[in-house]
């Protein structure tokens, strides 16, 4: 498969009076709490033990997908903001790797915190890393919850200090104590859009047909959970394009852990906190690379077993326009996407980066 990157680049912020709606959206349906005495882009979170942590940006500075887990969870609960109640589970010497929309740097303080809710005597070892080849010890998270600091050292895993000019995508947790650890969520708190702009502004990209198009809000009109994948037969082979979560978030190309292939007719339903709506023009984009230009079906649902058919992406960054083909005013939660074609070899079916939404309703 060739390598396609989008030139993606911030062109408007969002206006204020819309931001405060969406930093109310978290990434999995977790509560944030809102706090009269934040910054207008900070959410305070309670964690198990009554710590109260403020994250920039709320739910958008948490886990965004999850690359790869040796535990046999339901890895979808680390996912989004913290909320006390969900989490996965690591025996002895399990990891998660955990990948995030934006880019986690170093400030004063912690940098990242870990929302554990386990005991008290739990240790988690942290390391960050860009392009999840090269990893680096940030610290050990210890006690009930607690953050770790990208400037700090310890020990025999010491590493030089983190400038602030250093970026990661990626965390590795690893359970290094004798016990069972339970980790509800993961936040950076001194975030960085990976885009070199501000993390909540608009997304330009130019389709397939050379339209330019925008994206209100960014990462917060894409695809934010996946609810089922069914690939199809025959699928492909290479584990980086297997993972259904690749779909999540901002499509950057075709890039190994950040695709996934459908496989022969498969399907994948992803979910939105944003409502998907008719506006002018296309209102759904899927985001299908690699050298074989191959189409999808698309159908939208808010309940999951209603689902209305909305057209055909043709292949490569394909919007569908849903006016005519669902009731005025609707608004929908969930897409559906079928891989129509079944063809290629090595990977067959459609390989998507992505799903965005063109004419999203924050309320």
């Amino acid at each position: 498969m060739t390598n396609k990157f989008l030139n993606l680049r911030i062109v408007v912020a969002i206006a204020a009076t819309c931001l405060t709606t969406m930093m109310m959206f978290s990434a999995c349906n977790k509560n944030d709490e809102p706090n009269p005495n934040l910054g207008e882009k900070e959410v305070m979170y309670i964690d198990a033990q009554g710590n109260k942590v403020i994250v920039p940006y709320g739910s958008m500075a948490c886990v965004l997908k999850v690359v790869s887990c040796t535990a046999d969870e339901n890895t979808n609960a680390i996912l989004g903001a913290p909320n006390n109640s969900s989490y996965i589970t690591l025996d002895k010497d399990d990891a998660v790797v955990l990948e995030f929309g934006v880019y986690i740097t170093n400030g004063d303080n912690n940098d990242i915190y870990v929302f554990n809710v386990g005991a008290a005597n739990d240790a988690i070892k942290v390391e960050v890393s860009d392009d999840l080849t090269n990893w680096t010890y940030a610290g050990t998270a210890g006690g009930s919850s607690s953050g770790v600091d990208l400037a700090q050292t310890s020990g025999g895993n010491s590493s030089p200090a983190k400038s602030s000019a250093e970026q990661y995508r990626y965390v590795r947790l690893t359970n290094a104590s004798g016990t069972v650890v339970k980790i509800n969520a993961v936040a950076a708190l001194h975030p960085a859009a990976t885009n070199g702009g501000d993390i909540d502004g608009d997304i330009e990209f130019q389709d397939s047909r050379g339209n330019t198009v925008i994206i209100p809000g960014g990462v917060l009109s894409c695809a934010t959970f996946v609810v089922d994948f069914q690939h199809g037969t025959p699928w492909t082979s290479d584990v980086g394009y297997q993972n259904p979560n690749n779909i999540l978030g901002v499509s950057v190309g075709d890039v190994s852990y950040e695709v996934v292939t459908l496989g022969a007719y498969g399907v994948i339903v992803v979910g939105f906190n944003v409502f998907i709506t008719d506006g002018e023009g296309n209102d759904i984009y899927v985001f299908e690379v690699g050298p074989d230009v191959e189409p999808t079906k698309v159908e939208v649902s808010n309940d999951l077993t209603n689902w209305v058919y909305v057209g055909d992406a043709a292949g490569s960054i394909s919007g569908v326009d849903m006016h005519g083909k669902i009731p005025s005013g609707a608004k929908y939660k969930y897409v559906r996407l079928t891989d129509l074609d079944g063809i290629g070899s090595s990977y067959a079916g459609a390989d998507v980066g992505g799903v965005a939404i063109i004419h999203p309703d924050f309320k």
